[in-house]
């Protein structure tokens, strides 16, 4: 279940230069986070979307976290703020779509997946041959490799979100971070691992062959 973020204890401050937060300043973030938060929220809770309480917190901090590496193309807080409403809009109808699609009989789901569907099997899959675990294990190194540069509270971040399917919100708890800015440091290290795989197309194959 989802943690709303606790903001009782912070005196509230103007909203935070956008070029340090076009730097990827942590406090910049965790500052501008307060002023963001409340509007990516109320967004995520819109009623065409349906959430629930804890589901639009969760949308409100996937937001946030996409807002960060897109801050360069606000003129100002006001449109940035604008920008994370939206982002939390259209997160949170997507995780509304999903629900609905959860709903759909398991048969109808597996057939699906069985004619083509996204193509990434689970991983619980008795049909698993050796060689597809050997090539997990290769993939799980690969990835690695590409996040070797970043340090490791960030890495541990990300291996709790995209590995653990941690939300922003239980890491931040886990780690006692302000929510700001892991949505931060996710977001930037994420950019980096991207950045290093246009760099490395020999990498970006390997990984796309893995993916397919």
């Amino acid at each position: 279940m989802a943690v709303a973020a606790d903001t009782t204890n912070l005196a509230p401050s103007a909203f935070p230069d956008l070029a340090a937060l076009r730097a990827g300043n942590d406090a910049a973030w965790t500052v501008a986070f307060h002023h963001l938060w409340p509007v990516a929220l109320r967004a995520a809770q819109h009623p065409q979307a349906g959430l629930t309480s804890g589901e639009a917190e969760d949308a409100a901090s996937e937001a946030l976290a996409q807002l960060v590496p897109l801050a360069h193309r606000a003129a100002n807080g006001d449109e940035l703020k604008a920008l994370a409403a939206t982002i939390a809009y259209r997160r949170a109808v997507s995780m509304a779509r999903h629900k609905s699609a959860a709903k759909r009989p398991l048969s109808r789901c597996r057939d699906e997946q069985v004619a083509g569907g996204d193509g990434i099997a689970e991983l619980s899959d008795p049909g698993r041959t050796p060689a597809d675990i050997l090539a997990l294990r290769d993939l799980l190194h690969l990835l690695h490799g590409l996040m070797a540069e970043l340090d490791a509270e960030t890495l541990a971040l990300i291996e709790g979100k995209a590995l653990n399917g941690f939300s922003y919100q239980e890491l931040s708890k886990h780690y006692g971070l302000p929510l700001g800015t892991v949505c931060a440091k996710v977001a930037r290290g994420l950019g980096k691992v991207r950045d290093a795989l246009r760099k490395s197309p020999k990498q970006r194959k390997e990984l796309e062959t893995f993916l397919r």
